[in-house]
């Protein structure tokens, strides 16, 4: 009998939180038979060796990684923390060493992770390993400010537990500059781990400024704490400081005040969701004297990761009526065409990661909803590049549409509250749903628009989340496996995946589209449909098609940006950049790909 391996990987996650880690670990070591060449779970499994402090163990799988094609780099500075604070100096250095190989000694890849301490984050990965095996060779002695510098890195590459206990061991030898106290409260809070301080921090000393990301953290680690009104403080304080310039400081102070007592009444309260709260389905809106279909229309454009989806948005985001959410602009981390992503329903902490862990995890962490709020609603506080994409679009929000995209978000934190304490069925369902409808609406409303196209809001992976939303239309972009790795390699700035890497990762994404799609059957069938980007380039007719299945009610005028000469060139790529052992590697992705060739055909027709 087949495993799913998505559910083994959830189990593996609930069995850690209950504190039953023997038969987590014997889960992760079925899942690593079942995916011996998945990365991340080589790592998990290395991390957990070098905790049971199985060294023999540690450096046979980091060997495996190394000949199967390589560990995700932030996973390897995850590992070399993990090795340096169990005092294996040497096995750490080399793999620092190894990292500084990377370009700039490593230096891009730190900064594609910002946070409040990624300035002062070590760049250069080959004078860390330097440091590190130094002290090695000295037994550890004077280690503190290497410690601070793992710290950091640590920090800012989001292995908060990792962080903490570094700047644990620093902080023991010297008091910790006022930016560093501040990460390390916030991780020990984040990891829920026993703060040994004593008292609050303080003002930044003089010569020091205040930074909002640095007092939104402050606020988190006073609520959980059980200081509400220090939380409030530090929380309006990150409001008036990010928000000085604008004329309505006063109402975003307001809204976020009441945001936060909402989140507090979720931390004092159950964190078990009724599975009646949860139902979805045609039932559950009657019940409510609600049409799933009526509403703002909403045009969906997923894809896959580099799966040629941009084609269909140029194609139709000149048609009028279309009005878009902001996305994070314009920034040297970025990659190209990720400006215009809506981030606020895809991430794990956007609204579509909240749904699919209600769903199907049936709890709510009140942590989960700070996240919500803090990077998707006032953006503060971003660990990472997918937290600082967030709380870019956030901020441009926020500048844009002020208090009025703030409300429908504070309106659900609040409701999540009432809910727990006199449940109903769908409830959450329906409030979630109440919440995109109710941004969308202010959208439109604010700019004379009709429908709402999201382009990338939600990844063809995860199109479960589609389901918080009424009157969608939404199509599924997939391509080549073999091209979609040539695009990846030579533009993606965050690229570190061996061919037979990408092909588990893109088939497997493809896999959960289908398995979802099989399961869903004729609910939504007739809201989402399969585009292959090489048909819809070269085929002007299903081009066509296409365009009017996701414009219903709309006026099909406006300019194109779509050019099908510059698209064709996208196609084929791989037959000038992928060799023959890469095209090999690539194989075990073309099946799902052929599974959603033949889906597409049969929706669309030849």
């Amino acid at each position: 009998m087949p495993v799913n391996v998505e559910l083994l990987r959830g189990l593996i996650g609930e069995l850690d939180d209950s504190g039953a880690h023997r038969w987590a670990a014997y889960c992760l070591g079925r899942l690593h038979r079942l995916l011996p060449f998945d990365p991340h779970v080589l790592a998990e499994r290395i991390s957990r060796d070098i905790e049971s402090q199985h060294v023999r163990s540690v450096r046979r799988l980091i060997d495996t990684a190394r000949r199967k094609g390589g560990l995700p780099p932030m996973r390897m500075i995850e590992i070399a923390g993990k090795l340096a604070c169990h005092g294996y100096w040497e096995e750490s250095g080399r793999i620092f060493q190894e990292l500084s190989r990377l370009p700039e000694e490593g230096g891009r890849l730190v900064r594609q992770s910002p946070s409040l301490l990624v300035d002062r984050a070590p760049h250069r990965l080959g004078r860390l390993a330097d440091d590190i095996r130094r002290l090695g060779a000295m037994s550890g002695v004077g280690m503190a400010p290497v410690q601070l510098k793992l710290a950091r890195l640590c920090f800012t590459c989001g292995y908060l537990a990792l962080a903490a206990d570094l700047y644990s061991s620093a902080g023991a030898q010297g008091t910790l500059p006022w930016r560093d106290d501040v990460a390390y409260r916030y991780s020990l809070a984040r990891t829920g781990a026993p703060s040994p301080l004593s008292g609050d921090i303080g003002e930044p000393p003089a010569g020091v400024p205040k930074r909002a990301d640095a007092m939104m953290m402050i606020a988190y680690d006073k609520l959980a704490r059980d200081d509400y009104p220090g939380a409030a403080s530090a929380l309006e304080g990150a409001i008036r400081l990010h928000y000085f310039d604008r004329d309505d400081v006063e109402l975003l102070v307001k809204e976020s005040l009441a945001a936060l007592n909402a989140i507090d009444s979720l931390r004092c309260g159950p964190s078990k969701v009724a599975a009646d709260l949860l139902v979805a389905g045609e039932d559950v809106d009657s019940e409510f004297g609600e049409d799933g279909n009526r509403g703002v229309p909403k045009v969906f454009i997923c894809g896959f990761g580099w799966s040629g989806s941009g084609a269909v948005y140029d194609d139709i985001r000149g048609v009028r009526g279309f009005c878009e959410f902001e996305g994070p602009g314009h920034d040297t981390i970025l990659n190209e065409d990720s400006d215009s992503e809506v981030t606020f329903i895809q991430s794990s902490t956007g609204l579509g990661g909240l749904w699919l862990h209600l769903k199907h995890r049936q709890t709510l962490d009140w942590s989960q909803m700070w996240d919500l709020f803090s990077l998707h609603v006032v953006g503060l506080a971003p660990i990472g590049y997918s937290n600082y994409k967030s709380c870019a679009a956030a901020v441009r929000h926020v500048r844009r549409y002020g208090a009025h995209y703030m409300r429908p978000f504070c309106q659900l934190l609040q409701g999540c509250g009432g809910l727990l304490r006199s449940p109903r069925k769908g409830g959450l369902f329906q409030l979630l749903r109440e919440t995109t409808e109710g941004l969308c609406t202010m959208l439109v409303a604010q700019n004379g628009g009709k429908a709402v196209l999201f382009n990338n809001a939600v990844f063809g992976r995860d199109v479960e989340m589609l389901e918080i939303f009424r009157a969608c239309h939404a199509v599924a972009v997939f391509r080549d496996p073999l091209d979609v790795y040539a695009d990846r390699k030579d533009k993606d700035k965050n690229h570190w995946r061996t061919p037979r890497q990408l092909a588990e990762f893109y088939g497997r994404g493809l896999q959960r589209y289908l398995a979802y799609r099989t399961a869903a059957g004729r609910r939504v069938g007739a809201t989402l449909r399969e585009v292959p980007f090489e048909r819809f380039v070269r085929d002007s007719a299903f081009r066509w098609r296409v365009r009017a299945w996701l414009l219903p009610g709309l006026e099909d005028r406006g300019h194109t940006y779509f050019d099908p000469l510059i698209s064709s060139g996208n196609i084929g790529l791989h037959q000038r950049s992928v060799d023959a052992e890469e095209a090999g590697q690539l194989q075990p992705a073309t099946a799902a790909h052929q599974e959603m060739e033949r889906l597409s055909r049969s929706i669309w027709g030849l």
